[in-house]
């Protein structure tokens, strides 16, 4: 993310997706935390920010280069300034995080996810001091840094459902005809029950 040692017109952008599945539609964001494994920095200054920013139109990973790359929305949706990893940096590689309820609750209400991108801000973009390396999901197991799955990009996510529809009411006899109860004021009982879950 940000200029790399490259020339002073250049710069990276990062693009990330996770696959919700079927359980987020309809459901209340309780939380939602976006993680990256840092193992690079031009600069050990908690200042350097990362903005996330909600990408707005489909991509592929295999075709995806800067000149032909997915729309966002401009406005940042999350940012975070912890800074790891580089030479002289107080905390060697470790993982960042970002708040991301707002993006996943719009995912949830039926935005489509088309993922995140991550970008130096807009004012920064050609500054070398905020450029950063994360790992991804094509790690490899000869890579230094990014050998294991356990560092690619994560998103965990706690969520409330809507209640499940209601059982049928349960009704005990107590007269001597079926489906006859003498109660002056019968009870009818049905359950329902709200699910809390967690993804990762």
């Amino acid at each position: 993310v940000g200029r790399m040692g490259m020339t002073s017109a250049e710069q990276t952008i990062s693009y990330v997706w996770w696959n919700l599945g079927s359980k987020i539609p309809g459901s209340t964001i309780i939380s939602a935390t976006g993680s990256l494994y840092q193992y690079e920095a031009e600069s050990c200054s908690t200042s350097k920010a990362t903005n996330v920013y909600q990408v707005t139109s489909t991509w592929t990973e295999g075709a995806t280069v800067y000149t032909s790359r997915p729309d966002i929305n401009g406005t940042a949706v999350s940012s975070w300034t912890r800074n790891v990893g580089g030479a002289g940096c107080s905390t060697s590689n470790d993982r960042v995080t970002f708040d991301l309820k707002s993006l996943v609750q719009k995912w949830a209400n039926g935005t489509a996810n088309y993922g995140v991108s991550l970008k130096a801000p807009p004012a920064s973009a050609t500054d070398l001091s905020f450029g950063k390396r994360f790992c991804s999901s094509d790690y490899a197991s000869s890579d230094d840094a990014c050998f294991t799955a356990d560092r690619i990009p994560k998103l965990s996510v706690t969520f409330s459902s809507a209640p499940s529809v209601p059982s049928g009411p349960t009704f005990v006899q107590t007269g001597s005809a079926a489906g006859v109860t003498n109660v002056a004021k019968p009870v009818l009982t049905a359950l329902s029950r709200e699910i809390n879950e967690t993804i990762h």
